[in-house]
């Protein structure tokens, strides 16, 4: 866990929560999860989407992450992408969440 932990770049102050969280995780479903991501490919249904759309994507995130944001963002109609400076994936939401809610009330406004 202490690994895991450490490769996603999470606060320090989580460690005991995100603990408790991956304790809880049975290996089947574990297994399951990493098959998804692995498997997974953006939809061209995307495209009907008529929602306000923000992408946001970490720079630092790997290269797979930010291709994928770029086809989301040419998919979605009037979709916008924003690349967070100095960001890993899910740094936002996880270690800078009142930021990411600021971000989001600004969408659904």
């Amino acid at each position: 866990s202490k690994l895991q932990f450490k490769s996603l770049k999470l606060k320090k102050s989580l460690f005991a929560l995100y603990y408790e969280d991956t304790c809880k995780i049975t290996k089947d479903n574990l297994i399951t999860f990493m098959k998804s991501n692995s498997n997974y490919e953006v939809k061209n249904t995307l495209s009907h989407t008529k929602a306000k759309t923000l992408v946001l994507v970490g720079s630092k995130e790997r290269p797979i992450m930010k291709k994928s944001a770029t086809k989301i963002v040419h998919l979605i109609p009037n979709s916008e992408l924003e690349v967070l400076q100095g960001y890993y994936h899910g740094d936002i939401s996880i270690n800078h969440a009142d930021d990411y809610v600021e971000r989001v009330k600004r969408l659904v406004r």
